[in-house]
Order: C-alpha cells, then sequence, then structure tokens
C-alpha cells in the first residue's frame, strides 16, 4: 500500500495492483451496461465468462507446474465477446489492445489452453 492518497492512476495501479484493478474495471463495464431489462446480454455474458475462468485455472494451477495464470485467463473470459460488444472483427480488437500472444490466439482461433476454455 502507499503511504498517502491516491492522486493519479498511477498511484491506483501500484496500490491496488493490476489484477485488482482489472477486477474494478470488469465491474466498472458491467455497471455501465445498464440497469434492469437495459443491460446489454452480451455485456452481462462476457463478465460471467471471467470468474469461472479463473476459478478453473486456479484449481488446475494447483494441480499441475507450468499452468495458465488465472488473471490471465479472467482477461480471456471478460474479452471473449468484445467483438461482438464493440462490432470490429477480434483480430483488430487484439491488436489494438496489444495482447498477449496466447490470449491473442484464444480469442481469435480458440487456440492453446485458454482458447479451449
Amino acid at each position: 500500500m502507499l503511504a498517502g492518497k491516491v492522486e493519479t492512476v498511477e498511484d491506483a495501479v501500484r496500490s491496488l495492483g493490476l489484477q485488482q484493478l482489472g477486477r474494478w474495471a470488469a465491474i466498472l463495464l458491467y455497471v455501465q451496461g445498464g440497469t434492469g431489462d437495459r443491460r446489454n446480454p452480451l455485456l452481462t455474458t462476457a463478465a460471467h465468462r471471467g470468474c469461472p475462468m479463473e476459478l478453473i485455472v486456479g484449481e488446475a494451477e494447483t494441480k499441475s507446474e507450468g499452468a495458465i495464470e488465472p488473471g490471465r485467463a479472467f482477461l480471456a473470459g471478460m474479452l471473449s465477446m468484445v467483438d461482438a460488444l464493440l462490432g470490429r472483427p477480434s483480430e483488430y480488437l487484439v491488436q489494438e489492445f496489444c495482447l498477449s500472444d496466447e490470449v491473442a490466439r484464444a480469442l481469435t482461433h480458440h487456440e492453446g489452453a485458454l482458447g479451449g476454455l
């Protein structure tokens, strides 16, 4: 934790850590999707994919070496519907977001361990 108040985004990242910041971003995306009947069902589905993927990978990680990092699985789950949400092809979006090769292959071609999930 930082001593003092958070004054910049950099301070927030240092204080929260990237994983926790990612969770807050996911929650904000979900909330921004609307309320009640106005909530975007695609956004709801995308939000619901991140946590189960993280849990599945976390469980596998305790049983084997070289397993996928849970935060990466959470990200892939959250972004699994980004093409439909933003109306752009996945290939374009993974380049725009500068995603790792592993996450990019999972999202665009369903390849690798993440792609299988």
